[in-house]
């Protein structure tokens, strides 16, 4: 449970640093009114995989509160969190670095720190990191989903016992019930 609770501060600390990124992108972006494209697709990159970490969130709140995630595995899951933290991370430094702490003087220019290619790299291990983080969602959601259905098989087996055992009882009491009546009318037939 303590592993469960470790990914999921993992993830509400990548949550808090991409919706940080965010920000501050779209703060970039509306300095800049003619952004580089590859900075732009960057920004909303970002802010999609906010949105994905924020669904993944709530998908390791419900294994939080299951009893059975002892068997939860989460030590590959930490590998690619820290891989994200670390790209966000360098894009954090990137728009701190290209956004000025105090204001600018006439003539200055606010400009993208990193090249184009560098851009680009970080724009695909942000897709990556997108897609490897929806991935971890829909298994943990397939996992919760077949424990449930497990869940559903164990107690449709445990109504069909009941069941079972009830109609037992039920002809149990039949027997008793109708015994002493019918032997009196088979009685009553032989005497006439």
């Amino acid at each position: 449970m303590a592993e469960v609770l470790g990914v999921a501060a993992s993830v509400a600390g990548l949550i808090s640093l991409a919706d940080i990124v965010v920000g501050r992108g779209y703060k970039f972006l509306r300095t800049i009114k003619n952004a580089e494209k590859t900075v732009k697709s960057l920004v909303h990159e970002v802010n999609v995989l906010s949105g994905v970490l924020h669904s993944l969130s709530n998908t390791i709140q419900l294994l939080e509160e299951d009893e059975d995630s002892a068997n939860f595995d989460p030590t590959t899951q930490v590998h690619y969190i820290e891989a994200c933290y670390q790209t966000l991370l360098q894009i954090q430094c990137s728009f701190e670095a290209a956004l000025p702490s105090t204001p600018l003087s006439i003539g200055q220019k606010i400009r993208w720190p990193l090249r184009e290619s560098k851009t680009k790299e970080l724009l695909a291990d942000m897709q990556r990191h997108k897609s490897t983080m929806v991935l971890a969602m829909s298994a943990t959601e397939m996992s919760a989903l077949l424990k449930v259905l497990t869940r559903q098989d164990a107690i449709q087996d445990g109504i069909r016992g009941l069941k079972s055992h009830l109609e037992s009882d039920r002809e149990e009491r039949k027997h008793i019930i109708i015994g002493p009546s019918s032997r009196s009318c088979v009685c009553m037939s032989i005497e006439a």
